[in-house]
C-alpha cells in the first residue's frame, strides 16, 4: 500500500486514512487531552503524509510511522505553545510596566482638562451658567429647567445654545465634545 501511496494513488491514501485514523485519534487524544487539538494533530499528520508521499521512507510499519508522526507533531505544537506563552508573558510584563505611567499621565491630563472646562463654565454669565449646569451637569430637559426657573422653554434653549457657542469659541472642539458626552 505504501508503494501505491508513493506513486500518488489517492485511493491508497483514502484507504490508509480509513484504516488508521480512529486508532491515531485515540493516540493523539492520549497525548493532548483535547478533542480539537487531537483533530488538528491528526490532520497535520495526514496532510504531511500526502504532501511528502514521494519521499516516504517507512522502514517498519505504517501505523508505527504514523503514531510516531503524531508524537513528534504533538511535541512541535507543545514547543510552539511554550514559545507563544513566553512571548505573551514578556508582552504582559511590558504592558504592566508602562500602565501606571500611562494611567497617571491620563489622570493628570484629564484633571487639567476638567479644570479648564470648569473655569470656562464659571466665566459664563450667572443665569446662563445656571441653565447650562442644569442641562448638561444635572441632565434636566429644557422643559424641566423652564418649569423650575419659571422661564420659557425657548429661553432655556437659547441660553444653552449661547453657552455652547461661547464655550466652543473658548475651548477646542474636541474638549467641547468631551464635555457634552461627559455630561449626558
Amino acid at each position: 500500500m505504501c508503494d501505491l501511496l508513493k506513486s500518488g494513488d489517492y485511493t491508497a491514501f483514502s484507504e490508509i486514512y480509513e484504516r488508521y485514523s480512529l486508532q491515531l485519534m485515540g493516540h493523539a487524544l492520549k497525548k493532548c487531552q483535547d478533542d480539537d487539538h487531537a483533530k488538528d494533530l491528526l490532520q497535520e499528520v495526514f496532510t504531511n503524509l500526502w504532501e511528502n508521499r514521494a519521499t516516504l521512507d517507512i522502514r517498519k510499519s505504517l501505523i508505527g510511522y504514523l503514531a510516531t508522526s503524531i508524537r513528534y507533531s504533538f511535541f512541535r505544537t507543545l514547543k510552539h505553545e511554550k514559545v507563544k506563552d513566553k512571548y505573551f508573558a514578556s508582552f504582559m510584563d511590558f504592558v504592566n510596566s508602562i500602565a501606571p505611567v500611562t494611567t497617571t499621565d491620563h489622570l493628570i491630563r484629564r484633571k487639567q482638562l476638567e479644570a479648564k472646562i470648569d473655569q470656562e463654565i464659571q466665566a459664563l454669565p450667572a443665569k446662563m451658567r445656571e441653565i447650562f449646569m442644569k442641562r448638561h451637569i444635572e441632565g434636566l430637559t429644557h422643559k424641566q429647567i423652564a418649569a423650575e426657573l419659571n422661564i420659557s422653554e425657548k429661553t432655556v434653549s437659547r441660553q444653552v445654545s449661547y453657552a455652547l457657542a461661547r464655550l466652543r469659541n473658548r475651548l477646542p472642539f474636541l474638549v467641547l465634545i468631551y464635555l457634552i458626552n461627559l455630561t449626558k
